[in-house]
């Protein structure tokens, strides 16, 4: 069984299009929460929003026969990189908008180091 990545910011996730993407007989899901690090109102209210939407995906895609696990993790998507390689994932999913939120000149450096297929959603 092979492990996918599906990294959660808050954000509306496609599950139907994800379910399309991922036959549940082939992969394990794991679900990550990506966390600011700062402290301020909006980032606490963007983690509480993460939480619910990771709960409620887990529960989601249980219900459809998935195996899901959740982690979290705090700091830029580039500390998806040493999750990636701890887990030996196969695929990752990340929101578009997290994608686009790295600067121009690293779209490149994430790439390269991602050592995985990835899937912008």
């Amino acid at each position: 069984m092979e492990n996918a990545l599906l990294v959660v910011n808050g954000e509306k996730v496609i599950k139907d299009k994800i379910c399309s993407w991922l036959n549940k007989d082939n992969y394990k899901l794991v679900l990550v929460g990506l966390f600011a690090t700062s402290s301020d109102v909006k980032s606490v209210e963007c983690d509480r929003a993460c939480w619910l939407t990771l709960f409620s995906l887990q529960e989601e895609f249980t219900k459809k026969g998935y195996s899901v696990s959740i982690v979290t993790e705090k700091g830029s998507v580039f500390n998806l990189i040493s999750v990636v390689q701890s887990l030996n994932v196969d695929v990752v999913l990340l929101p578009k908008s997290t994608f686009l939120s790295l600067a121009v000149d690293e779209f490149d450096d994430f790439l390269t180091q991602l050592p995985c297929s990835l899937i912008l959603y």
